[in-house]
């Protein structure tokens, strides 16, 4: 039953159900709110799909990591939307660039982080990489807005040979 519950929860919007063919952010934060409370209340219970029931830490574990991870799904929203227009503007350097400042995060997070915390500091390694390039890309984002809006107000010349 429970699969049954992830596989409508969680499959792709096609728009055959629905007419209405954006509802914006609006639904995200609602999924992100159900992915958190889902994972919060049923973490082991998903685990043991995997995993055996008698190994208690691992689960215990798996539990920590996917309701760290869940807890920040706003943040790899805005990584993955604001890198696609900026890729869509014609800008993909700065598209790469996020993914440097990614794994920045995570490799400051596995070198300081990491051996002060342990475990509990890992499960947080994506979440802050996703907030790293949200700090990079929301300025690129308007950098490459200014400088596209420049560039389509400008009239066009064309020479006469």
């Amino acid at each position: 039953m429970l699969r049954l519950i992830f596989f409508f929860f969680f499959q792709a919007e096609d728009g055959i159900r629905d007419f209405c063919l954006s509802r914006g952010l609006g639904d995200v934060y609602k999924r992100q709110i159900l992915a958190f409370v889902v994972l919060w209340l049923c973490g082991n219970q998903l685990a043991m799909f995997f995993v055996e029931s008698a190994q208690a830490e691992v689960i215990a574990n798996v539990r920590l990591f996917l309701v760290c991870n869940s807890a920040f799904y706003i943040p790899l929203a805005f990584v993955n939307i604001v890198r696609f227009l900026i890729q869509g503007m014609g800008y993909s350097k700065f598209a790469i660039l996020a993914g440097v400042f990614e794994m920045a995060a995570r490799t400051l997070v596995g070198f300081v982080f990491v051996p002060m915390f342990g475990y509990p500091a890992a499960c947080f390694a994506s979440p802050v990489a996703w907030i790293f390039a949200d700090c990079f890309l929301f300025p690129a984002y308007f950098h490459v807005l200014k400088k596209t809006k420049k560039m389509l107000s400008e009239p066009v010349r064309t020479s006469v040979a």
